[in-house]
């Protein structure tokens, strides 16, 4: 009875097995066309497509459109590799029978205010799963979105030096997660835009290993875009993350800076960062010239956690605390440390760790409440 038993658990893990393999297999097809169309990568949309997949659109006067697949693809080879088509998608629905798959993505196109539904059939040919026919049954209006701005770095290395160093994955995922719950969408930015580094990973929390696999979240980390691609008025809120990396290429970036100056002055809005963070709102000045962090309380990374003997620190391009006070801000900071210490002063929010990341979130989050 009991070799039974262990044959039968045995045979329903590997059925298991198979069927999670099955479902990661599809929707690396479907993030295959997400990405495609999102980012304009022909190839990859060549890949998710058989080459006889049937395609469906809506024309002028509600009359259906069928171009070939060659067709389709080639409205995204009219633009460089990478460039955004400020499109996003996410799949709201998969079913598997066999060889044969259904699914349902949700397209966002915020610049045309227009979101897609669309309907796939996929096969499994030859162990392979492609699309076999698309068909955009229908688009709607959308409402204004609640967006907020997050900025990372593309430094991978401390400085000139072979340190290797990176965005801090916590103090991303934390906030992220926070606003998504709140209903706000996000956009990442980066000095050079494309991937960033991501390090400091904590392997021990569900969340963190949750958004290692979330296409959505790390799709935006490797298509980040530049600051010339980015609409200021679309947003209400800037968050600086942190990690060694936000040491370099950012704080020095005019152009990020007169992202979060439009976004503070013009659109009343809430500029906000934790830990290392912090150096990204230490230069940005308002309209008339004075550093926005000046006679606030600000918070960051604080000397006394720093090694300013160690190597990675003479590669810093100044000290976070000695450059806030440099430039009129009123340094605040726990002594005890990794105890989520954040400070708000206006609509400037800081956090002093990885601690701190969801709580300045969270606070950001209410002060837009009672902004709007």
């Amino acid at each position: 009875m009991h070799r039974i038993n262990l044959i039968s658990s045995l045979l329903f893990l590997s059925i298991c097995l198979f069927a999670q393999n099955e479902e990661q297999a599809i929707k690396k097809v479907l993030n295959n066309y997400i990405e495609g169309t999102a980012y304009t990568k022909p190839a990859l949309l060549k890949n998710a497509f058989h080459e006889d997949a049937q395609l469906f659109f809506s024309g002028k006067n509600n009359t259906l459109f069928r171009p070939s697949i060659d067709q389709y693809i080639a409205w995204f080879e009219k633009e460089a590799v990478g460039t955004s088509t400020n499109r996003s998608g996410e799949i709201v629905f998969l079913d598997i029978e066999g060889d044969m798959a259904y699914a349902k993505l949700e397209i966002y196109v915020p610049k045309d205010k227009w979101l897609f539904k669309d309907n796939f059939l996929l096969r499994r040919i030859e162990g392979n799963w492609q699309i076999v026919s698309k068909a955009a049954v229908g688009m709607e209006e959308i409402r204004a979105e609640k967006r907020i701005l997050f900025v990372v770095s593309n430094a991978s290395y401390y400085g000139e030096s072979e340190q290797h160093t990176s965005n801090h994955f916590t103090e991303l995922v934390l906030p992220y997660d926070e606003f998504k719950k709140a209903g706000y969408q996000i956009d990442f930015v980066s000095p050079l835009g494309g991937e960033v580094p991501i390090g400091y990973i904590n392997y021990s929390y569900a969340t963190i290993q949750n958004y290692l696999y979330d296409f959505e979240f790390m799709s935006k980390l490797k298509n980040t875009k530049k600051p010339n691609e980015i609409d200021p008025t679309n947003y209400e809120a800037i968050f600086y993350g942190g990690g060694g990396a936000a040491m370099f290429g950012i704080p020095e970036n005019e152009a990020i800076q007169q992202i979060a100056n439009s976004i503070y002055e013009d659109q009343n809005g809430v500029v906000s960062a934790v830990c290392h963070g912090t150096a990204g709102i230490v230069n940005i000045k308002s309209s008339n010239g004075t550093f926005i962090i000046k006679g606030k309380k600000i918070n960051g990374f604080p000397d006394k956690f720093e090694d300013k003997t160690a190597d990675y620190f003479k590669t810093f391009p100044f000290s976070i605390q000695e450059k806030v006070i440099e430039n009129g801000g009123d340094f605040k900071f726990s002594e005890e440390g990794w105890d989520g210490y954040t400070e708000e002063d206006g609509r400037i929010i800081t956090g002093q760790d990885p601690y701190s990341a969801r709580e300045v979130a969270a606070k950001v989050i209410k002060a837009l409440s009672q902004l709007n």
